[in-house]
């Protein structure tokens, strides 16, 4: 959760959480910075209901994930220079959070379209 005050950011974590949950959810608010998102409330003052702006939320998913695993580390384990516990670990990050990464960005298609390549040579 990210907090303002005048033009302040303050960032509220939940420490409960795991240690790679802890850096994904701190770079998904620090995205929301980066990308100067601006305050809104976090409630609708009539339904009491969370708001949320979609398109910013997706923005800040985006860029969190590419800070934390970047495309190219995301091709490494694809092409199995890593272990996906060894890039977990170097990163700090969740299965989840590689997984998702290894998918969006094509790396697990352009590394076995390379295996299937080499393998017809």
């Amino acid at each position: 959760l990210t907090v303002f005050d005048g033009h302040r950011r303050m960032i509220i974590h939940n420490d409960a959480h795991s240690p790679a949950r802890q850096n994904s959810n701190l770079a998904h608010e620090l995205a929301h910075g980066l990308l100067r998102h601006e305050p809104q409330p976090a409630l609708d003052a009539k339904t009491g209901c969370r708001l949320c702006n979609a398109a910013n939320e997706d923005e800040a998913n985006w860029l969190a994930g590419e800070l934390l695993v970047t495309r190219d580390m995301a091709l490494a384990v694809a092409r199995r220079r890593f272990t996906m516990q060894e890039a977990m670990d170097h990163l700090g990050v969740s299965e989840q959070m590689l997984t998702w990464r290894m998918q969006t960005t094509g790396a697990i298609l352009q590394a076995e379209r390379e295996r299937a390549k080499r393998k017809a040579n």
